[in-house]
């Protein structure tokens, strides 16, 4: 019976007096006895005292564990192991010693003792002489060897590999400056990493020799097997012509070891063909073919951006043909879409076409407006304008001038209803117009308007019929893909500037993740809006240049009037009442971090940035914002309910028990979706079915009229015409009660500032009034551009304000 079993050995109360003796006696021994004759004695003491143990009659029957116990599982314990002839073991506490390290009993002297204690007995100290001990091994280290023998054995048995991994996690845990803990964790992870390879499990082989270099960097075998599983892991990538991918699993193995064979091989590769591209890409550019060639060029950034040779092959392809990527939240809409609401109309309308009168920013009285086809002057206290055009402006490729004729014309069908930009108000403030030369027009105003020239935002038409375009603009639509639309430089363009960009390329991205990916990796040189909790994240980053546009917008919901309940004043209030703007304003979209610029409204117009700011002169202070109210939010429905169902009830049809379901229909952009989010939470925790309807990319209002409610994002310009383009009997709501429409004519007539701030006041007190919209806030835009694009311009009005100015690169993509 081994000393191990003699000590765990269960005994009577008479067992343990006669133990007792004997370890006294033992004790009494050892002062008087010679090492090695106290250590025979001790061993014959313990035989002696087993074999009365083993005659103890059983006093019940015991079911034996035959799982063999682990070392990790018992308290700690040392060995020491005697030089006589049986090599007795004996198990005793922890050697308390400077530094646990492995011992050789022959450096010290024969007639030294060690001081120990047995494990079965903390108490009593024995002196054991070094010239008796052959071994003394310390616990930490039995586990270690055990440990390794576990990874021996799972070369033939995997499954040691689970048994091993305990162990080496204790003694991480336990003793994680023991010797030899780096060697053999680093041959257990290398065993085990190449079973999984063998297994064609090459995530787990890859995880496993990286967690290796963790621990180890200079294991010998490691260079080798890291490049022999990033290949098999790179191949499938390669097959599939995910170069990038590729690329990044090359990259952080050359991050480690950049001579490995792996490297070499792949890197040597990639340069082969990217200098074939190359190669056919100037020929390309030498045949006249330079946009051609930038399908190479995008081959080249996709599989080897990095050759020596790609920078000036890319510089010179740009040099034949500019080309910006910008990275849109939002791509050109599918439909013809209000450009009030529509924010990928308002910013591709300044590609495609060149305004009559233009909005370029704010001004003390309402907008300022430029004609960027000559001059506009009002003249005959406000009831004439007068157009007087440069005589270089070409109207179609074959040569056309843009005359006189042209523009009268247009000013002609914006007062025709039969026409498609028919407006209203200018039908009406509409007296005549005249051509006086080729290059001049008057046009004669019934009365003196306010602001008439921010009626004429229209595009020219061409003079000869049947062309191409109904515009002229500084480019024209290519091609339009789902993820992607070109845009190339019109050669008539009479506003072309050297070095302007010969094509510009919009790359629908998403979400905001998809915003930064592709920012920080070189995809795009320019995304066009940011989401306002990734602005700050943008700012951190030295590369980027980060700016706000010119004007806000101003979010609201708007009703579909065509739903019964959506007509009831009621149920619209307490919608507003059920919605806690400022909690989803604060915490969905500003992550509760302060932006300047953000702030809750009261009606459809900006509140500016403080009492001196000239975009809120349509703005009424003194309507009061509407807090969240859940009680009154469920009275309000209720007698929408019942209002309604009495009307149900003069007609003959079925009662209703509940109010329907609310569809809020939002823009495909990750703003809208936080809000409705927001909105959506509030609204169903009083009990309203509330379902959020994502319209497709590109679309800001339904074509259709499934929904209930629609987030708008307004664009916040000049309220004296956007009033009725947005409440008007024939804006966006559709419908305007007998009040608002009243207000709408007044504002239309208006001849002076003050009248008309007084009039847009009072819309915005009967928006409140009659609910109307659900006004949320307003919000600053922001855009984002790497530095090494120019002539951008500081807080543009739209994002192509200054595209004729702008000058770039090739952006390199960057790996991860």
């Amino acid at each position: 019976m081994g000393h191990e079993q003699r000590m765990s050995l269960k005994m009577t109360n008479d067992e343990r007096m006669t133990n007792d003796e004997i370890r006294k006696g033992v004790l009494r021994a050892s002062l008087v006895m010679p090492a090695r004759s106290f250590v025979l004695w001790l061993a014959a003491s313990f035989t002696v005292c087993a074999t009365a143990f083993a005659f103890q009659p059983a006093e019940e029957q015991v079911t034996i564990d035959e799982t063999p116990p682990r070392i990790i599982d018992d308290e700690a314990y040392d060995e020491i192991v005697l030089n006589d002839e049986e090599g007795t073991v004996i198990k005793i506490r922890p050697i308390d010693l400077p530094k646990r390290r492995p011992i050789d009993p022959k450096s010290k002297r024969k007639v030294e003792k060690l001081i120990v204690r047995q494990v079965e007995d903390p108490t009593e100290d024995y002196e054991v002489r070094w010239g008796d001990i052959a071994e003394v091994r310390l616990y930490e280290y039995m586990v270690l060897e055990k440990a390794r023998e576990l990874v021996r054995e799972g070369k033939e048995n995997p499954a040691k590999f689970d048994e091993a991994y305990d162990y080496f996690q204790f003694l991480k845990e336990k003793y994680p400056n023991i010797e030899g803990l780096t060697a053999a964790l680093g041959d257990y992870l290398y065993e085990d990493a190449g079973y999984w390879h063998r297994q064609e499990k090459f995530e787990n082989a890859y995880a496993l020799l990286n967690q290796l270099y963790e621990v180890d960097p200079n294991y010998a075998k490691l260079p080798a097997a890291l490049g022999a599983t990033t290949q098999k892991l790179a191949e499938p990538y390669l097959a599939a012509d995910d170069y990038p991918a590729a690329r990044r699993l090359i990259g952080r193995l050359a991050k480690k070891f950049p001579q490995n064979a792996v490297v070499t091989k792949f890197h040597e590769q990639w340069a082969d063909e990217a200098r074939q591209l190359i190669a056919a890409g100037r020929e390309q550019i030498a045949a006249g073919q330079p946009r051609q060639a930038w399908e190479k060029a995008q081959r080249v950034l996709f599989i080897w951006p990095r050759l020596t040779e790609a920078k000036k092959f890319f510089d010179d392809i740009y040099a034949a043909w500019p080309r910006i990527i910008v990275g849109v939240t939002a791509p050109p809409p599918p439909v013809e879409q209000p450009r009030l609401v529509s924010w990928s109309a308002r910013r591709d309308g300044r590609l495609l076409h060149r305004l009559l009168l233009e909005f370029t920013g704010p001004g003390a009285e309402g907008g300022e407006y430029a004609c960027p086809f000559g001059e506009v002057e009002r003249t005959d206290i406000g009831r004439r304008l007068i157009f007087r055009l440069k005589r270089d402006v070409k109207a179609a490729a074959d040569g056309d001038h843009l005359t006189g004729y042209d523009v009268a014309r247009q000013l002609s069908a914006l007062a025709d209803p039969r026409q498609p930009g028919f407006e209203p108000t200018w039908a009406d403030l509409f007296g005549g117009v005249s051509v006086q030369d080729v290059f001049q027009v008057d046009a004669e105003l019934r009365w003196s308007y306010v602001q008439p020239l921010a009626l004429l935002e229209t595009p020219v038409a061409p003079r000869k019929a049947g062309a191409s375009s109904d515009a002229i603009g500084p480019y024209s639509m290519d091609e339009v893909k789902p993820t992607e639309a070109s845009f190339l430089s019109n050669a008539s363009y009479f506003g072309s500037q050297p070095g302007q960009p010969k094509e510009i390329v919009e790359r629908y991205l998403p979400t905001s993740s998809d915003c930064w990916t592709a920012m920080e990796r070189g995809r795009v040189h320019l995304l066009d809006r940011l989401a306002p909790w990734e602005i700050e994240r943008y700012r951190s980053n030295r590369e980027f240049v980060v700016d706000s546009y010119a004007l806000p917008t101003i979010h609201c919901l708007a009703p579909n009037m065509d739903r019964p309940f959506m007509q009831h004043r009621c149920y619209r209030r307490a919608l507003a009442y059920g919605i806690d703007r400022e909690l989803v304003l604060k915490h969905h979209l500003l992550r509760d971090q302060p932006l300047a610029g953000c702030s809750l409204v009261s009606g459809p117009f900006p509140i500016g940035n403080g009492f001196d700011d000239p975009l809120r002169y349509a703005y009424n202070t003194q309507v009061e914002q509407r807090q969240r109210n859940p009680r009154l939010a469920i009275a309000l429905s209720q007698v929408a309910l019942h209002d309604l169902n009495e009307a149900a009830k003069k007609r003959g049809e079925a009662e209703l028990k509940e109010c329907p379901k609310i569809v809020i229909a939002h823009p495909a952009n990750d703003i809208a979706r936080e809000a409705c989010k927001g909105i959506q939470r509030h609204l169903r925790s009083l009990k309203f079915t509330v379902e959020l309807r994502e319209l497709g990319p590109g679309i800001s209002l339904p074509t259709d009229k499934e929904y209930d409610l629609v987030f708008l994002e307004i664009a916040a310009q000049e309220p004296l015409v956007d009033a009725a383009r947005l409440l008007g009997p024939e804006g966006i709501l559709g419908q305007a009660s007998p009040y608002m429409t009243q207000a709408l004519v007044q504002l239309a007539r208006s001849t002076n500032w003050q009248e008309a701030r007084l009039i847009l006041q009072r819309i915005h007190q009967l928006t409140a009034d009659e609910a109307a919209i659900i006004p949320l806030w307003q919000f600053p835009e922001h855009f984002a551009y790497h530095k090494s694009l120019k002539g951008i311009g500081a807080k543009p009005v739209l994002l192509y304000q200054n595209v004729e100015s702008w000058q770039g690169s090739v952006r390199v993509p960057a790996e991860d």
